[in-house]
């Protein structure tokens, strides 16, 4: 299963909080790094990306139970597709829906 997962943040966590919140993050990311494809961070604005290649449904859901910044962040997980796979099914499928040729 691979998804991207995009963590903006929400509103910021106390200052005491900062510390441990970014150990606890580098953690996290130790702890998944094994399936994670791309680890990124925005430069403006805050927040972050990954694509993640997770074994099933149970170790995503696990894995983004875990993330330590869930409650002070927008959190969106986009399943993904290879591209030119994609295409060709969305090309078949609009020939087949709108009867245009081959």
């Amino acid at each position: 299963m691979r998804v991207i997962i995009i963590s903006r943040p929400k509103f910021p966590p106390p200052p005491e909080m900062m510390s441990p919140l970014m150990d606890a993050f580098a953690d996290w990311r130790a702890r998944y790094k094994p399936i994670m494809e791309s680890f990124d961070f925005f430069v403006a604005g805050g927040g972050g990306c990954g694509i993640v290649n997770a074994p099933d449904d149970a170790t995503l859901a696990t894995m983004m139970m875990e993330y330590p910044w869930s409650p002070f962040s927008e959190v969106e997980v986009e399943l993904l597709i290879d591209g030119d796979l994609a295409l060709a099914q969305y090309r078949d499928f609009i020939r087949q829906q709108f009867g245009a040729p081959s």
